[in-house]
């Protein structure tokens, strides 16, 4: 205790205050105790000079205790406090004394007392999960103070979206700005969450996921490097440059900057140790630098995870071409003349045209022909060939040898004469000797001949009279279209809803969800209580009822 009251100064309340701190610490690094106290102590910034002896000894039992990782019986249970039985007051107290001395410590080890910088990391994810939870502004304090504490460190290996949960939205940006790095189901997931434009309920992209997959990232490319012609790029037409901004590490801590500069026992001026620029990044779009002459600054598109209304307009335009070239519901409102969207209608449309055209290509069926294959086809076409003109000169050398060798007598001597019919003035026996039932020529196969085609008779239908079909299919007056006649001819419509049992409000937003499909926005708006149609608008909607 003497040691740490010999490094009591009340010099510069901040710096001195930290230095103070940081002093009296590095002298009582390595003490331990198993002082039995269970006192009281509770203080927003807590730091040595605040405690009394009893205080303090308690406080170094605890870390003690801390560090042999046999403080259970210092935090509460997650599991009781949830349940029905919550602690006691004693316990109560004992809990926020606990609480202030974890603070101590967390001061302790962003100072730089604790030495190993994984070791403080993991001290420090400790503390959150067994004391900072209990009070809310202290838990995003210390999660805060963990994230510094990985910058200051420079502990990228710890950097994921558990400790910096921002990489997730920062991610993206990233894809969204980078089409050519994306794949087609990232980059239309990535630009369902970032558009400003209902992408997700649009009703094209419901029905043709699987073209406005494919096609949207290849015309964001053709976008991109359209605008790179003039300087620009996709990344910095909707969100500018990266943004840069002075910024500085554990905000409401105790905190001395031992990493780069040299405490000075004699309380003097802090001296500069470290002369060379530090950059921490924590993703392709946010990183962190430090200089010896401006300190902290941070490269980040600081966003919130809010929608770009910019890129909104842009994904809008793509579904309104989209729609038009593959005929899809009503066209939808062409965007402002002068805007950014209908400076890119022209590059819109002629990518659509190329993809749609590749598409047909890559679905026709390719023949490839293998030449060396069709050369071997070749060869041994002319190798059979060869083979069947040899057996066929043979077999006719064999034919002739047989021919000459063949006797003379054996050759017939008399033409056959043709056959004549005898009559009945032949003799008798010439007939009887001719058989009894002479020999039938043989009667050729006979030839199937078809049956003569018939001609099915029609069969009589009914025709439906007027009057039994118009009954057969009654007619039936839609709400949204008895609303909007009834809005554009000032005509009264609420005994006609009060009888259908329509709420008007609902049956408004029905009507404008349809209208968004078809004709790309709201055509409806209430003037007080009463609905009243958007000037613009009432042709569209003359045509929507006219089909």
């Amino acid at each position: 205790m003497r040691a740490i009251r010999a490094h009591y100064t009340f010099r510069d309340v901040t710096l001195g205050r930290a230095l103070d701190f940081y002093l009296q610490g590095a002298s009582v690094a390595d003490y331990r105790d198993d002082y039995d106290w269970h006192g009281i102590f509770r203080w927003q910034h807590p730091t040595y000079r605040d405690m009394d002896n009893h205080q303090l000894r308690g406080y170094f039992a605890w870390r003690t205790r801390f560090l042999d990782r046999t403080d259970q019986a210092d935090h509460p249970d997650r599991t009781r406090i949830d349940g029905d039985a919550g602690p006691t007051p004693r316990e109560r107290d004992w809990y926020d004394t606990c609480m202030a001395f974890s603070k101590v410590r967390a001061y302790e080890i962003i100072c730089g007392i604790e030495p190993d910088a994984d070791q403080g990391f993991r001290q420090l994810v400790r503390i959150a999960h067994s004391y900072a939870w209990q009070d809310r502004r202290y838990a995003e304090t210390i999660d805060m103070w963990i994230r510094d504490y990985l910058i200051d460190r420079n502990l990228t290996e710890y950097i994921s979206e558990d400790t910096f949960p921002v990489i997730a939205y920062d991610e993206i940006i990233d894809t969204v700005t980078h089409p050519e790095s994306a794949s087609d189901e990232d980059y239309l997931n990535a630009a369902m969450r970032l558009s400003g434009y209902h992408l997700n309920t649009s009703a094209f992209v419901k029905r043709h996921a699987d073209i406005v997959r494919y096609s949207l990232r290849r015309i964001c490319i053709a976008i991109d490097e359209h605008l790179k012609t003039r300087s620009y790029s996709l990344a910095d037409t909707c969100f500018g440059p990266l943004p840069q901004e002075s910024t500085s590490l554990f905000w409401d801590a105790i905190y001395l900057d031992t990493q780069r500069y040299q405490p000075q026992p004699d309380y003097g001026l802090m001296r500069l140790t470290k002369h060379e620029p530090q950059t921490v990044t924590i993703d392709p779009i946010r990183y962190y630098q430090w200089t010896p002459e401006d300190g902290w600054h941070l490269h980040a598109y600081n966003l919130n995870g809010s929608i770009n209304r910019t890129f909104g307009d842009i994904t809008r335009e793509i579904d309104r071409q989209l729609r038009l070239h593959h005929h899809f519901g009503h066209p939808m409102k062409a965007p402002a003349s002068g805007s950014l969207a209908a400076s890119l209608t022209p590059v819109i449309t002629r990518t659509i045209e190329t993809i749609e055209h590749e598409r047909e290509e890559a679905a026709r069926p390719h023949i490839t022909i293998d030449m060396q294959a069709l050369a071997s086809i070749r060869h041994d076409a002319d190798l059979t060939r060869d083979a069947l003109i040899v057996d066929d000169q043979d077999t006719q050398v064999e034919d002739t040898a047989e021919t000459i060798s063949e006797p003379a007598a054996s050759q017939p001597t008399a033409v056959q004469a043709p056959a004549v019919h005898k009559t009945s003035a032949q003799p008798a026996e010439q007939q009887e000797a001719q058989p009894a039932n002479p020999p039938t020529p043989p009667t050729p196969p006979s030839t199937p001949q078809a049956a003569p085609a018939t001609t099915p008779t029609p069969t009589a239908h009914p025709t439906a009279k007027p009057g039994e079909q118009s009954a057969a299919h009654p007619g039936t007056d839609d709400p949204k279209r008895f609303l909007v006649r009834s809005l554009l001819n000032g005509e009264p419509y609420e005994d006609e809803l009060r009888h259908r049992h329509e709420s008007l409000s609902m049956l408004v937003d029905r009507i404008n969800e349809r209208m968004i499909d078809e004709i790309g926005d709201t055509v409806i708006e209430f003037d007080g209580d009463r609905p009243v149609i958007i000037e613009d608008y009432e042709d569209d909607l003359r045509q929507w009822l006219a089909r």
